[in-house]
């Protein structure tokens, strides 16, 4: 199947977002936000949190459990790796 210009840079841009095994969900997901040139407020308000809300997020560094499954299907990820990613610098900063 041929992909027409828009599909193939949207589909990269996924790709690109899953190889990024260097970042956490947060990390992941403000990348997404930045990509897409939406401020925090437009972004807390397309995922349906307060702006504060998704600043405590931010401060934080991880997303809540409750909001991992909605974060994975943002990101086109599978639930699975957005819940290892959500803790990936838990886990390293134990290990240290």
């Amino acid at each position: 199947n041929k992909l027409d210009k828009e599909t193939f840079f949207e589909v990269l841009d996924r790709l690109k977002i899953n190889e990024s095994n260097d970042k956490t969900l947060l990390e992941s997901l403000e990348e997404y936000r930045w990509k897409q040139s939406l401020s925090k407020t437009a972004f807390s308000r397309k995922i349906g949190i307060s702006k504060q809300t998704y600043q405590t997020w931010v401060a934080s560094k991880r997303v809540p459990n409750n909001r991992v499954p909605q974060v994975a299907s943002i990101l086109g990820i599978s639930e699975k790796e957005a819940y290892k990613l959500n803790y990936k610098k838990q886990r390293e900063e134990v290990t240290k």
